[in-house]
């Protein structure tokens, strides 16, 4: 069975887009469709955020997920237009839901 997606995880660095190239070929050579993702992971458990309420730390992963999907956009424009990209974000623990996202 050909492939019909392939992900590619990025944590948005410039390191990162080193890998763009050869997955933009192998998914052209494939038809495939490349799944561009970012995972940012929960953090708020970990740190003591002091006098932040609940509507705050929604008000800031609402900033982040528009500052992620922004990015995504930004970085989708630089593939040829002959590879189809999807940008995908999703928050949590990188290693589950790239496993997720991929089942």
């Amino acid at each position: 069975m050909p492939f019909q997606k392939i992900i590619l995880p990025t944590d948005l660095s410039s390191n990162a887009e080193r890998a763009f190239e050869p997955a933009a070929a192998l998914a052209d050579a494939l038809s495939a469709t490349l799944l561009l993702t970012h995972v940012t992971p929960l953090q708020y458990e970990r740190v003591n955020y002091g006098n932040l309420g609940k509507d705050d730390r929604s008000n800031m992963d609402s900033e982040i997920h528009r500052y992620v999907l922004g990015r995504l956009d930004e970085l989708k424009g630089s593939f040829p237009e002959s590879v189809s990209v999807d940008c995908v974000h999703r928050e949590g623990e990188p290693d589950v839901q790239i496993i997720q996202i991929a089942e």
